[in-house]
C-alpha cells in the first residue's frame, strides 16, 4: 500500500461519496439514500444508489459497489493511490506516500499515471511559452483576434507550442522526464529516418483536452501560419484518450450542466470558449464533428436536457444529424439549435460578439426545435424536391432507419408522439404509415452499450455477484453481513467468533473479509462497514462486503428487531451446523478407527496363517 492506512481513514472521513458520485452521476433523493443511473452499465431505469450514512454507493443490476476511493478507481480508471491522491487533494487533507517498492522500477514500462503526468507537464510548459514577452507573441495575437479573454486563457489552460522541431523534446530531455511517456501521448514522435524524436505540435495554439476531473489528456492544437496544415491537429488517441468517450470542456462545464439540468453542445473549442465567457458556462464540444452514444451515455448520467448548437452550413446540418441518430433512443429531451436562424453570425463566437449577442442566444437556446421537428423538418424539406418514385423510396427508408434506431422498443407514449408527428412529416395517413412500419422487422440497432471504462472488469466472478445480490446466503456469509451492518450483534451470542473461522468459507473473498474484521477486532476497532472497507482498501474484496451489506439492509429495512432476528437465527443454524459437522467428524473418525483395526487384525492373522505353513528348513530335525 502506497500510504499508511490512518491517512486513507483520514482521507475517507473528509470525503463527501455524494458529492464524488455526483460529478459524474446525477442524483436525485430517495428515502434516505440518493440515486442515479449507474454508470458501469447500460442502464435505463435509475438502479446506483449513493448512501450518504454509510458512505457507501451500490448498484443491484451489475453489482458495482465500494465506496468514494473505489469510485474512482472504477470510474476515472485511476490505481488505489491516485484516487486517495486525488480524495485528498478534494479535502484538503495533507498526506504522506510510503515507499514500498522492493526494487527500482523498470525504466522502460510506462504507467497510465505517467502519460497522465506527461500530458500535465507539457500543459504548463505550453502555457508558460504562451505568457513568454517574445516567444508568445504570436500565439497571443491569435487569442486576441478571438477576443478570448485572460480569464479565459487560465479557465482553459490555453498554451503555445514551439516555434522549433525539439522545442518540447529539449525540454523533456534537460529535464529528464520519460520520453516514453511523452511517446504514449502523442507529444512527440520518433524520427523516421534518423534517431532521436520530434515535436508533434509546432507553432499552434494549444487547447488542452481534459476528462472530468479535469486532468489533461490530449491537446487540440491550431495553425498560426495560414500555410500550416491541417487547420486544426488532435493528439491521437492514448491509454488516457479516446476521442469517441471524451467532451471538451466538461470539466469546467460539469458544475453548471448538473444544476441546470441542460448542456449545450457546441461545434468546437472556441465556440466553447466563447460561451463560457458570455457566461453560458454549460457549454462543451465534441471532438471533431462526430457525437457519439459514449458522449451521449456521459450527458445522460448528467442532465434530462441537451441542446444541439450548429452552424447553419452543410458541414453543420450533417453533424447535426449524426447527433440526432445517436440521442434518438436516449431518455433525454434534445433541442435543436441553427444559428442561421437567429441572424447572419456563422458561429457562437460571432454571435455573443455582437451589441445584444447574449441575448439573442439566449432566445436560440430557449427556442430550439425538438429533435423529432427538427428531423421530420428535414425530411418534409427534402421531399417536396423529389420525385413521386423516389419520394416513396426515401420515406421506406425514412421508416426502416426509424425502426433501426428503436422506435419499436420505446415506450407507448413517446411512441405514440411519434406516430403522430409522422403523417405531416410524409403525407402519408397514419393507417398507412403503421402498417408500413409493422411490416419492418427490427434489426439488432447498432448502439454501443457504453459504461465508465469499459476496457476495466471487475475481477469478481459475476455469478458471485449475483448471489450475494440475490442469490442464496449461507448462514456464516449472512452472519458476516449483518455484523457489516450492526457490528454490536456480535454482543449478543457467546459463540459469534464461530463465523469467524476462515476455514468455515469457501470464497476468498469472504475469507479476506472475515481476516479484515478480526484484523479491526485485534486493534480494538468496530467492524462496520465503513472501517472494513477502509480495512479492505483497494481489494475486490470491497465490492463484495458492500453487495453483502447491501443484501441486508434491503431485507430488513435496517430494523434492528428484524436485524436481531435474523442474527440470533443465523447463529442457531450454525450452531447446529457446527454439532451436526462434529458427530459426523466423530463418527467418520470411529468409523476410520474400526476399520483401521479391522485391517490390522486381518494382516496379524494373515502373518500367523502364513507362519504355519513356511517349509522346514533343510536338515531341520523332528
Amino acid at each position: 500500500m502506497m500510504y499508511d492506512r490512518a491517512d486513507i481513514a483520514r482521507v475517507l472521513d473528509a470525503t463527501d461519496i455524494v458529492q464524488i458520485v455526483g460529478q459524474s452521476v446525477q442524483l436525485r433523493p430517495k428515502g434516505r439514500e440518493m440515486v442515479g443511473l449507474c454508470p458501469f452499465h447500460d442502464d435505463r431505469n435509475p438502479s446506483m444508489y449513493v448512501s450518504p450514512a454509510k458512505q457507501i454507493y451500490k448498484c443491484f443490476v451489475c453489482g458495482a459497489a465500494g465506496d468514494a476511493a473505489k469510485f474512482m478507481q472504477d470510474y476515472h480508471s485511476m490505481s488505489f493511490p491516485e484516487a486517495i491522491e486525488h480524495l485528498a487533494e478534494i479535502a484538503g487533507v495533507e498526506i504522506q506516500r510510503v515507499d514500498t517498492r522492493s526494487q527500482p522500477a523498470s525504466a522502460s514500462s510506462v504507467r497510465k499515471s505517467d502519460v497522465f503526468d506527461a500530458n500535465q507537464q507539457a500543459q504548463k510548459f505550453f502555457a508558460a511559452l504562451l505568457h513568454h514577452a517574445d516567444h508568445g507573441k504570436a500565439g497571443r495575437e491569435v487569442i486576441e483576434q478571438r477576443s478570448i479573454s485572460d480569464d479565459m486563457v487560465q479557465k482553459f489552460g490555453l498554451g503555445l507550442s514551439p516555434d522549433r522541431w525539439d522545442g518540447l523534446v529539449s525540454t523533456i530531455t534537460s529535464k529528464r522526464w520519460s520520453l516514453d511517456a511523452f511517446l504514449q501521448a502523442g507529444l512527440v514522435k520518433l524520427r523516421q529516418h534518423e534517431s532521436g524524436h520530434y515535436d508533434t505540435f509546432r507553432h499552434r495554439v494549444m487547447f488542452p483536452i481534459t476528462d472530468q476531473l479535469g486532468r489533461t489528456i490530449a491537446f487540440g492544437a491550431r495553425k498560426i501560419r495560414d500555410e500550416d496544415e491541417p487547420k486544426y491537429l488532435n493528439s491521437p488517441e492514448s491509454p488516457v484518450f479516446r476521442k469517441s468517450a471524451t467532451l471538451y470542456g466538461i470539466a469546467q462545464a460539469s458544475s453548471t450542466i448538473r444544476q441546470q439540468n441542460l448542456a449545450i453542445i457546441t461545434e468546437g473549442y472556441t465556440d466553447t470558449i466563447a460561451c463560457h465567457q458570455a457566461g453560458f458556462t454549460n457549454a462543451i464540444a465534441a471532438l471533431g464533428t462526430a457525437f457519439t452514444s459514449e458522449h451521449a451515455a456521459i450527458l445522460r448520467r448528467m442532465c434530462d436536457r441537451v441542446v444541439l448548437l450548429f452552424d447553419g452550413d452543410e458541414a453543420g446540418s450533417l453533424a447535426a444529424d449524426r447527433a440526432v441518430s445517436v440521442l434518438f433512443h436516449e431518455p433525454i429531451d434534445v433541442s435543436i439549435v441553427a444559428l442561421s436562424s437567429f441572424g447572419d453570425a456563422k458561429d457562437p463566437d460571432e454571435l455573443l460578439r455582437q451589441p445584444d449577442g447574449n441575448d439573442a442566444f439566449a432566445n436560440a437556446i430557449e427556442n430550439g426545435q425538438d429533435l423529432l421537428t427538427f428531423r421530420f423538418a428535414r425530411l418534409r424539406a427534402e421531399l417536396e424536391t423529389l420525385s413521386s418514385a423516389r419520394r416513396s423510396t426515401r420515406i421506406e427508408e425514412e421508416l426502416a432507419k426509424l425502426v433501426e434506431l428503436g422506435l419499436h422498443d420505446m415506450s407507448p407514449v413517446r411512441k405514440s408522439f411519434i406516430m403522430r408527428q409522422l403523417p405531416g412529416a410524409t403525407g402519408l395517413d397514419s393507417i398507412t404509415l403503421a402498417d408500413a412500419l409493422a411490416r419492418i422487422k427490427p434489426t439488432q440497432r447498432n448502439r454501443t452499450t457504453v459504461f465508465a471504462h469499459s476496457e476495466h472488469e471487475h475481477a469478481i466472478n459475476p455469478e458471485l455477484i449475483h448471489r450475494v445480490v440475490e442469490g442464496s446466503l449461507r448462514a456464516d456469509e449472512r452472519a458476516i453481513g449483518l455484523l457489516l451492518v450492526r457490528p454490536s450483534l456480535g454482543d449478543e451470542s457467546d459463540d459469534a467468533a464461530r463465523v469467524f473461522d476462515e476455514s468455515r468459507y469457501n470464497i476468498d473473498l469472504m475469507r479476506e473479509i472475515v481476516r479484515a474484521m478480526r484484523s479491526l477486532d485485534e486493534e480494538g476497532e468496530s467492524f462496520s462497514l465503513a472501517n472494513v472497507l477502509r480495512e479492505l482498501a483497494g481489494s475486490n474484496a470491497a465490492q463484495f462486503a458492500t453487495q453483502l451489506a447491501a443484501r441486508i439492509d434491503r431485507e430488513t429495512n435496517e430494523d434492528v428487531g428484524k436485524l436481531q432476528h435474523m442474527w440470533h437465527d443465523c447463529m442457531d443454524r450454525i450452531r447446529q451446523i457446527d454439532i451436526t459437522g462434529r458427530a459426523e467428524v466423530k463418527q467418520t473418525v470411529a468409523e476410520s478407527l474400526a476399520e483401521r483395526l479391522a485391517r490390522a487384525k486381518q494382516r496379524h492373522t494373515s502373518t500367523d496363517a502364513d507362519r504355519t505353513r513356511l517349509p522346514r528348513s533343510p536338515g531341520s530335525s523332528g
